[in-house]
């Protein structure tokens, strides 16, 4: 099925009006009213998924200590997610998936469900506070009398 296609079906089955292309060739959704997802066709007949996450606060500090926070998150999900997150050259980080060419509506469905889940909990992490956490080399002490 050619990627402007699957696109159609694909919003039809979710009930709304398949959006017009972007100057790229891309698709863009706003889901739940506020999160708004790209699929645009990849150079070797994939399918991309982006979606702005958060932005790194102005002050140095500030950005240093939310890009730290999210990307040692991220490494701890890489084996068990297929979202990566990034960082672009105006400080937005932005996640990402690769999905086949040659999916289908259901699967199509099914993984941009997931990725938008995903995408909900990172705007969420990047918008929270930092906490205080053991860092990942410190391991706790055992005394023993």
């Amino acid at each position: 099925m050619r990627f402007a296609d699957l696109i159609t079906t694909f919003a039809t089955e979710q009930g709304v009006r398949p959006p017009r292309p972007d100057p790229d060739g891309g698709y863009t959704f706003l889901f739940d009213g506020r999160y708004t997802t790209r699929l645009r066709p990849a150079p070797q007949g994939q399918i991309l998924l982006d979606a702005a996450v958060g932005k790194l606060p102005a002050d140095r500090q500030g950005g240093e200590a939310l890009a730290r926070r999210v990307l040692a998150a991220n490494r701890g999900r890489m084996a068990s997610r297929t979202e990566i997150l990034s960082l672009s050259e105006a400080d937005v980080l932005i996640l990402y998936r690769l999905l086949p060419g040659d999916i289908g509506v259901l699967d199509l469905a099914e993984a941009v469900e997931s990725f938008v889940n995903a995408q909900i909990d990172w705007t969420q992490r990047c918008q929270a506070p930092p906490t205080l956490s053991m860092p990942d080399f410190a391991q706790p002490l055992l005394f023993f009398p």
